[in-house]
């Protein structure tokens, strides 16, 4: 009778039982045995074995085994050569080396991996790959195995050696070749791990290429290794160098690390091909400096320093813990002060690229919900003046943000201007689709006088602008934000005066500003200066503006297209007195973004707004809020 799926299940793995305790009693044997009898028997088995599994050569002169001082496993192979896969893009062997030297762990014989401690290579040509399939073609007796290896080597000793790796699933291909230092020197971060070799490398990866050369000490180390070795080297890019000088360990992965380390480039766009990317920003030049601390996924950069074109310079820590996976979160945290931040080193320029590429649509791009649900994120910056921006220089700027599941939070973010100050918090919640977005700011006593700087300095407008925008949208881009946008503005001036010359055109009084020319230094004051905007389908509709003086109220209505900022205005004067030469008109105005605004002259509507005074407490005190 046939046996059920979980018999065979267990017999199978009686099997594999059986098969590990007999390789643990026999190999270990063999192994003593060889150390008393000529080892060439054991090498024709080698040969049969592997021409029968992969159909590759394997040859060499001369195989020795033997015990370390610590009684470990070792086998020595001299005048090594085995050909390379039949699918390798390099049809040079796989392998060739005047010596090699294994280094074993006992537990190799029975466990599920081999563990080789120590592997020297002295004078050899080593030739890796993997194809897109996964195949590796340092695999002898399985080569078309594309699950996880079973051979870990723990540490290399290199001795002018040259190995040459290339993955096609990364497209990575990477040349190296070891030396020894004609004169070896100590660092002062590793004094017991003097530099005796000399590494120099060069390859691409995707479209960028890079090379370098690095001073080493004597053993490399690998996974499952603690140790460390000592480093001191550069690699270049065309537009970027790195630096590093310290202690590092698991090469593969940069699983340990305590270097010092500086980085150079003239773009953060020159590292596209190396991170194999199409989107990083075209930035002024960017130099960083530090010390980086990582520990497999744990890693800080403290102290930071870093400096972006002309003048915007970070100082601070920078930290990361976790894993990358949304079950193990990884965790960023920073605290970054700046004595300046330049809004002009910070965007983009096609200029500084280097790349001649076309700025991207950002606006278009999906919102990076992966990103934002793949880690969780602390930042503190303190910035003691930002310029930029059109109310001028900020000073004192503090801004807290947090990342949790998704969800981006930033509060508070103050700062403040020459004159007043702006209080805002701000939340993105990523966490499910459509990204939702709410946006609330207050500004108290900013002075307008910067954010008019296109009026002439005798239409001067001055004064403080008090106000309030609530913003709520949702959509996975930018532009969608646009036009999803919900929310409401309200804006009043306090202590607030206009040159007489800008009222009487507001007026349209051509006698009062004959008058004005003959008075350029002449002012009034504005007793009543407010708006309201309510925004809704990505539309801004001005419901409210209203500006008093003594001689002149001005009623105004209209409406701003937010994606594509078009807008169109109608401001209506009326005189609170007698006038010579007013004209009885409303004044038109419209423009787009990027484009000449047109003002005009149109009849007044038929439902002008009431002529009555404003309550100058009402108004006041609205202003104030």
């Amino acid at each position: 009778m046939q046996q059920d799926e979980p018999q065979r299940a267990t017999h199978a793995r009686r099997r594999r039982t059986a098969a590990r305790l007999a390789c643990a009693v026999a190999l270990p044997v063999v192994l003593v045995a060889s150390l008393f009898i000529d080892a060439r028997w054991v090498g024709l088995l080698i040969r049969a074995q592997v021409d029968h599994r992969s159909h590759r050569e394997f040859d060499f002169d001369r195989l020795r085994f033997g015990l370390t001082a610590a009684l470990q496993p070792t086998a020595i192979v001299s005048g090594l050569k085995i050909d390379n896969a039949p699918w390798a893009t390099d049809r040079r062997p796989f392998a060739r080396a005047d010596r090699v030297r294994f280094v074993w762990t006992w537990d190799s014989f029975w466990g599920e991996h081999i563990t080789i401690r120590r592997l020297e290579l002295t004078g050899a040509d080593i030739d890796m790959e993997r194809d897109a399939a996964g195949r590796r073609n340092w695999r002898l007796t399985q080569p078309n195995d594309t699950g996880p290896g079973r051979v870990r080597v723990v540490a290399l000793v290199p001795q002018r050696s040259t190995v040459r790796f290339f993955d096609a699933q990364t497209d990575l291909d990477i040349r190296t070749r070891s030396e020894p230092s004609p004169a070896p020197e100590t660092l002062a971060a590793a004094p017991g791990l003097p530099l005796t070799q000399r590494i120099v490398f060069d390859g691409r990866l995707g479209g960028g290429a890079f090379s370098g050369d690095a001073a080493a000490s004597e053993v490399l180390t690998f996974v499952d290794s603690d140790a460390a070795f000592a480093l001191r080297g550069q690699a270049t890019t065309p537009g970027a160098t790195l630096a590093v000088e310290g202690r590092a360990g698991d090469i593969l992965r940069l699983g340990l690390l305590d270097v010092a380390l500086r980085v150079r480039c003239t773009s953060l766009a020159s590292l596209d091909p190396l991170l194999q990317r199409t989107d990083l920003p075209a930035t002024h030049p960017i130099e960083a400096t530090g010390r980086l601390r990582k520990h497999d996924a744990d890693w800080t950069l403290e102290p930071l320093a870093l400096t972006m074109g002309k003048a915007t310079t970070l100082r601070g820590r920078i930290g990361h813990r976790g894993g990358p996976t949304r079950e193990a979160r990884g965790s960023i945290d920073a605290a970054l002060k700046s004595d300046a931040i330049s809004l002009e080193d910070l965007a983009g320029t096609d200029s500084a690229s280097g790349h001649g590429r076309e700025a991207p649509q950002w606006q278009d791009r999906p919102i990076a919900r992966d990103t934002l649900l793949a880690h969780d994120a602390r930042v503190v910056l303190d910035a003691a003046r930002v310029t930029g921006l059109p109310p001028g220089p900020m000073a004192d700027v503090h801004l807290a943000a947090s990342l949790q599941q998704g969800v981006l939070q930033v509060e508070p973010l103050r700062f403040g201007f020459r004159r007043g100050s702006v209080a805002a918090s701000a939340r993105l919640d990523a966490s499910h689709t459509p990204v939702t977005i709410a946006f609330d700011a207050a500004s108290k006593g900013v002075d307008i006088a910067p954010l008019l700087q296109h009026l002439a300095k005798d239409d001067a407008l001055r004064g403080t602008l008090n106000g309030r925008v609530a913003l709520r949208s949702q959509g996975d881009t930018v532009n969608a934000w646009i036009a999803a946008a919900q929310g409401s503005l309200r804006a009043g001036l306090a202590g607030a005066a206009m040159s007489a010359r800008l009222e009487a055109k507001l007026a349209l009084d051509g006698g009062r500003w004959i008058t004005s020319a003959l008075r350029p230094g002449a002012s009034v004051d504005v007793r009543c200066a407010e708006t309201t905007l309510d925004v809704a389908g990505g539309r801004a509709v001005v419901s409210k503006l209203y500006l008093e003086t003594d001689h002149t109220r001005l009623h105004g209505s209209g409406s701003i297209d937010l994606t594509d900022a078009a807008y169109r205005m109608l401001l209506t004067p009326q005189a609170t007195g007698a006038g010579l030469l007013r004209l009885d008109r409303s004044i038109a105005i419209d423009g787009k973004r990027g484009g000449a605004m047109r003002t005009r002259l149109v009849p007044t509507p038929a439902n002008r707004p009431p002529g009555q005074r404003q309550d100058e407490a009402v108004c006041d005190a609205q202003a104030a809020k």
